[in-house]
């Protein structure tokens, strides 16, 4: 992913030319054009992030998100849909 920024530069300038750009980008998708930006911030003439958090800093922090990941990915593989529903739409981020 490190190199996604400049890639999708070159993907839009081969598709639409030079103008600067209008975009949106949600969660994950937020921090990938937070990468673009950061590459050619000229190349944007407004930029939306939404629910873009600029990534886990601290050891500890990515290590609870690993631990937190497994937890869910497991859940999606064993859980019935419905009480996994249940659990995924209580969790903080959604109140």
């Amino acid at each position: 992913l490190s190199d996604w920024g400049a890639e999708f530069l070159r993907w839009i300038d081969s598709q639409v030319g030079s103008d600067p750009l209008w975009a949106v980008g949600y969660s994950q998708g937020g921090r990938l054009l937070l990468q673009a930006f950061q590459r050619n911030p000229a190349r944007f003439e407004k930029l939306v992030l939404i629910s873009t958090h600029p990534g886990l800093q601290t050891f500890e922090e990515k290590e609870a998100r690993l631990k937190s990941d497994r937890s869910w990915a497991q859940a999606f593989r064993q859980d019935s849909w419905n009480e996994l529903q249940l659990r995924w739409n209580s969790q903080a981020v959604f109140k």
